[in-house]
């Protein structure tokens, strides 16, 4: 499944009465998608959640927070695998003003 099927799935499960939630497992596999991809994808889920569908994700051992994290932060549950480990140094994020 391409990357954009994933997302007009997503769309299309929100609009739907017969899904009630989606179930995501975030793996290693993560790491290569762009940020541009894990924003579309984070959005996707935001517009599911707004149509009151339950979102719950599952993940293992998470690398980079950057991206695992970020996108797993979107979903209503996060579960971690209990042998897993998270590495969360954190995000941070800027907009400079100049008047």
């Amino acid at each position: 499944m391409f990357f954009q099927d994933l997302l007009y799935t997503i769309d299309k499960a929100s609009k739907d009465p017969k899904v009630i939630g989606l179930v995501a497992h975030i793996g290693q596999s993560i790491d290569q998608l762009t940020y541009t991809q894990i924003q579309d994808f984070r959005e996707s889920i935001l517009r599911l959640r707004k149509a009151n569908k339950k979102t719950v994700c599952y993940m293992e051992d998470i690398m980079n927070p950057e991206i695992g994290y970020y996108l797993a932060s979107e979903f209503e549950k996060i579960f971690v695998n209990p042998a897993g480990f998270i590495i969360a140094t954190g995000l941070h994020y800027v907009t400079p003003f100049i008047k």
